[in-house]
Order: C-alpha cells, then sequence, then structure tokens
C-alpha cells in the first residue's frame, strides 16, 4: 500500500469520525432535552455533559475555520510568490505544501471535539444509570 493510499483512508476515516461525532452530540442534546423535558431541575443533573457538548461543537466548528484562515493565508503567500511584475499568475507555479502548524491545528481541535464527546457519552451514561449528578453539592 502506498504512503498516498494510506493518508487518504485516514482523511475518510477522520471525516467519517467527526460526523458522526457532530451527529452524536447533537443526539446527546436531544437526550438530555427529553430527559428534562418533564422535570427541570433534571437538566441540573447534565449541566457537565452540556458544557462539554457546546465545547465540543465549538472545537468542531474552530477546526474547520481556524483551517481555512490558515489556508488561505497560506494561499494568498503563495499567489504573491506566484505573481510576476505584470500582475500575471503563473499557472505552473509549483506551490509550497501547507505548513505542518496547519495540520497541527487542525488536529488539535479534531482530537479535542473527539474526546469530548467520549467524555460526554461516558458522564450521560454514568448520570442515566446510576443517577448521578455532577453539579448539585
Amino acid at each position: 500500500m502506498k504512503l498516498q493510499d494510506i493518508l487518504q483512508q485516514y482523511h475518510q476515516d477522520s471525516a467519517h469520525a467527526s460526523d458522526i461525532a457532530r451527529n452524536l452530540n447533537y443526539a446527546l442534546l436531544g437526550i438530555i432535552w427529553i430527559l428534562a423535558k418533564e422535570n427541570v431541575d433534571n437538566l441540573a443533573n447534565y449541566m457537565w455533559p452540556l458544557v462539554l457538548i457546546v465545547l465540543s461543537l465549538s472545537s468542531d466548528f474552530l477546526q474547520y475555520f481556524v483551517r481555512g484562515i490558515l489556508g488561505k493565508r497560506h494561499y494568498d503567500k503563495q499567489e504573491k510568490k506566484a505573481t510576476n511584475e505584470d500582475n500575471e499568475i503563473d499557472e505552473d507555479y509549483n506551490a509550497e505544501p501547507y505548513p505542518l502548524y496547519v495540520q497541527k491545528t487542525s488536529n488539535t481541535f479534531y482530537y479535542i471535539k473527539l474526546c469530548l464527546t467520549a467524555i460526554s457519552v461516558i458522564l450521560i451514561i454514568i448520570a442515566m444509570t446510576k443517577g448521578l449528578t455532577f453539579c448539585r453539592p
């Protein structure tokens, strides 16, 4: 198997995991809403999972938002290098690949998102099975 094939498979798998985490976060919000619907006091039992879900969804957004900003910045630098004195872009210019910090930043938000989602699931399962509360004294 070629390295490029392994990288392509990684991108497919991580995109799929990202989609699942996002959908799972929405499902968790729905579960909490259903559990708290009859008694609003139940919402306090799920405060930490709610906070973690919001942080996970924020990381999901930031993963793509920050990567987009850094990617555009990289593109602008490469476009400037490929532009000649007549303001024409050399279409054959061999642009540099993304800097490593772009991928590392994106991966950081990706792993934060997955970890927060997993912790939220665990906390909700514990709360549902054991009747534990996470915010009340």
